[in-house]
């Protein structure tokens, strides 16, 4: 048979239980002695319809076909495509045959092929790869790529607000986010998934923490969260638990009303202060002006 039938034949178990029941098997062994052969996306293709099967998915054939595609397709990585790539993580992540090229799918994207993926690729791949577990080198990876596109929108919001203004920034963002650049309802989603995966991850949390609250002049996007936003953050964060991070605290003030503590000003108590000292210097210089007239 070929890779095309046989690809067709696992599509239709993701369809049918008694399709998979009566063919899964013999399909998916027919096909792990053909893999070496199988063009790269309808390999990936083959293990995300086996993945979805309706039944059958824990039979001989089936292991078979996951040890042969470890052993095959890590050869063969840098020919997928970075789409083909995360169906291929989906598919294989909670498999322990296949964790060798789970592995070997991880570093490939994180070493090379991070910078291409859409905010939402990449938030599939971030769960699709926490079964390595968080502080994995594959997943550290990833997280400090987040963190420095974090860093990056919000150093940008910070030096647009000072050159044009709140509502320029509010009017960009909107407008990114169209364009795929996640909201704050998806943030607060990614840091419910992370959480408890991978708490240790300072650097993520912090670049993470002043998305919601802001930089400098720039307002943060906690005030976007939606209730589902809000009950997501108070998931991953329950009773102010969660992982613990320098700026947590005003995070969870600003996110989600929590009381800071003693001693902390708010961030709007920051910036009212900020203005009072900028309009003392101001003063300042006023009376240097006159003394030197």
């Amino acid at each position: 048979l070929t890779p095309a039938l046989l690809l067709r034949l696992t599509v239709a178990a993701t369809k049918s239980s008694a399709v998979a029941d009566k063919a899964l098997d013999a399909v998916a062994a027919a096909a792990s002695m053909s893999l070496p052969g199988w063009p790269v996306d309808e390999a990936s293709k083959l293990l995300l319809a086996v993945a979805r099967a309706k039944n059958g998915s824990e039979t001989e054939g089936v292991s078979s076909l996951y040890n042969r595609a470890s052993e095959v397709l890590c050869l063969k990585i840098k020919e997928f495509s970075s789409a083909q790539l995360i169906k291929i993580v989906l598919a294989i992540n909670k498999v322990s045959a296949c964790r060798p090229l789970l592995v070997a799918a991880a570093f490939e994207i994180a070493n090379s092929r991070l910078t291409e993926l859409p905010a939402t690729q990449l938030m599939l791949l971030t769960q699709g790869l926490l079964p390595l577990g968080g502080t994995h080198a594959g997943i550290t990876m990833v997280l400090d790529f987040w963190a420095a596109q974090f860093n990056e929108q919000s150093r940008a919001e910070d030096l647009l607000t000072e050159s044009m203004g709140t509502q320029m920034v509010t009017d960009r963002r909107k407008d990114l986010e169209a364009k795929g650049q996640l909201t704050a309802d998806q943030l607060a989603k990614l840091a419910q998934t992370l959480a408890a995966a991978a708490p240790e991850h300072e650097k993520f949390w912090k670049a993470l923490t002043t998305r919601f609250v802001g930089q400098g002049d720039a307002e943060g996007i906690a005030e976007e969260l939606s209730s589902a936003g809000k009950s997501a953050l108070k998931a991953a964060f329950p009773d102010g638990g969660g992982p613990d991070f320098e700026g947590k605290p005003m995070f969870l003030h600003v996110a989600l009303g929590h009381k800071l503590p003693k001693g902390m000003k708010s961030r709007r108590r920051e910036k009212a202060d900020k203005e009072k000292e900028k309009e003392r210097e101001k003063e300042k210089e006023r009376e240097k002006e006159k003394e030197r007239e």
